[in-house]
Order: C-alpha cells, then sequence, then structure tokens
C-alpha cells in the first residue's frame, strides 16, 4: 500500500524548493577588488601573462618609462621656475639701477627733485624686490 500525502503536506514541499532556491539568491554576493598606482597587483600581472605572453614585462617596462616621463617632466618644471625667478630679479635690478642712474644724472643736471623722486622711486624699488627675493620663506 502507498501512502498518499495529505493535500497540505505536497504545498509544504513546494514552499521548501522555493525557499531553497531564494536561499541561493540571497547567497549570491559580489566581489570587487581596486588597486591604485601604476602597477596592478602582481596576481593581475601574473593572469595578464597567462592571456597574452610578455603582457606583464610590458607593463612593467610602460610603467617603468611613465616614471621617468614624469621625473623629467617635473625636473624641466623646476629649471623653468628657477630660470624665471632668476631672470625677473635680474631685470628688476637693471630697471632699478637704470632709474638710479636716471636720477643722479637728473639732479647733476640741475633737476633735483624729479631726479630725487626718480632716483628714491628706483631705490625703494630695488629693495622691494630683493627684500621679496631673498627674506621670503
Amino acid at each position: 500500500m502507498t501512502k498518499k500525502k495529505p493535500k497540505g503536506q505536497k504545498k509544504t514541499d513546494q514552499s521548501l524548493q522555493e525557499n531553497k532556491t531564494a536561499q541561493k539568491q540571497i547567497n549570491t554576493h559580489i566581489a570587487r577588488a581596486t588597486y591604485q598606482g601604476p602597477l596592478p597587483l602582481p596576481h593581475m600581472l601574473a593572469q595578464y601573462d597567462e592571456v597574452v605572453p610578455g603582457a606583464a614585462d610590458r607593463i612593467i617596462t610602460m610603467a617603468e618609462s611613465q616614471s621617468k616621463h614624469r621625473q623629467k617632466m617635473e625636473s624641466s618644471v623646476m629649471a623653468a621656475g628657477i630660470r624665471d625667478s632668476l631672470l625677473g630679479l635680474i631685470s628688476a635690478f637693471l630697471i632699478g639701477i637704470t632709474t638710479v642712474v636716471g636720477g643722479t644724472i637728473c639732479v647733476l643736471k640741475g633737476v633735483s627733485t624729479g631726479g630725487t623722486i626718480l632716483s628714491g622711486s628706483g631705490l625703494a624699488a630695488l629693495i622691494g624686490v630683493f627684500k621679496t627675493a631673498f627674506l621670503a620663506p
């Protein structure tokens, strides 16, 4: 004799099966890995090398090349800044000396008020430029 399941029992088995399916869906998760920098993580490099032989070496060479380029650019920017600063100082010195000499010539020629103002402004500019250049932090 076979036993028949009660009507409610069949629905319970079906509910259990649906519950297991729902649990599988709930247990699913997403994993994500990130890195920052010019080179991927070592295991990623190995995976690149598996897909394309020699890719890891090419990636490392590319990162080294980029690093050298960036350092060269930083050096040239610093050199240009130093050069521009020096040219600014030289230009300010020449303008200041020119006004002082011009004022002195004016005073010697008899235009004492104009010569004094010109020499004084040139001297003030020289003091201001060198004070800013050498005493600045």
